[in-house]
């Protein structure tokens, strides 16, 4: 849940700060003239803008290091997510779907996902993809849909999507692929040994 930020008591609150940086500013605006007063004034916010500024930063390393974080978690993950647009194209890939797919993700243009399924497979894709995207499907269940790896060979992968609002108002899909043959390589050394 997003915390909602108060920016009126906010701003009171580095006011304050910046008043308490400044305590005897009170004191000598008392008598003063209408231009002393001012500059009283002007130098009062240009400390609260220094203390606005410096907590932007700070706010701005941690959405840095928070954003790369994610973006290696998303990069380096065992499974490959996708982004897909309205239209099927991929729009966004991770290292491990670029991998298994053979997709380069230097390409300005990424190609559309179903040219990666098995031609048998097509039909059961794009229907799914228009139930989802359409909200047909209001639980997006995972679907069973044989690919083609970078080297030609096919393998079979579950694919669990997820439909959202995403850009330009326009829907996209959120792909997880799960490399099924794996999975099952996977099982099979864990059981052996």
């Amino acid at each position: 849940m997003r915390k909602v930020i108060n920016w009126m008591s906010k701003r009171k609150s580095i006011r304050k700060t910046a008043e308490s940086l400044l305590p005897k500013l009170r004191a000598i605006m008392v008598g003063q003239q209408p231009t002393e007063m001012l500059l009283n004034e002007l130098l009062l916010n240009k400390v609260e803008l220094e203390i606005q500024i410096e907590e932007l930063q700070r706010n701005s390393v941690a959405l840095e290091a928070s954003r790369d974080r994610y973006r290696e978690l998303y990069d380096y993950s065992p499974v490959g997510y996708l982004t897909l647009n309205h239209a099927g194209m991929v729009v966004e890939i991770n290292l491990k779907a670029a991998t298994l797919l053979g997709i380069d993700r230097l390409s300005s243009h990424y190609p559309r996902f179903s040219s990666c399924v098995v031609e048998s497979y097509i039909a059961k894709w794009d229907i799914y993809f228009a139930r989802v995207m359409t909200r047909f499907l209001t639980v997006s269940q995972p679907v069973l849909v044989n690919m083609i790896c970078a080297e030609g060979t096919v393998f079979s992968t579950q694919l669990i999507c997820r439909r959202t609002e995403e850009i330009k108002d326009q829907p996209t899909l959120r792909v997880t692929l799960v490399d099924l043959s794996q999975v099952c390589d996977s099982l099979l050394s864990t059981s052996l040994a």
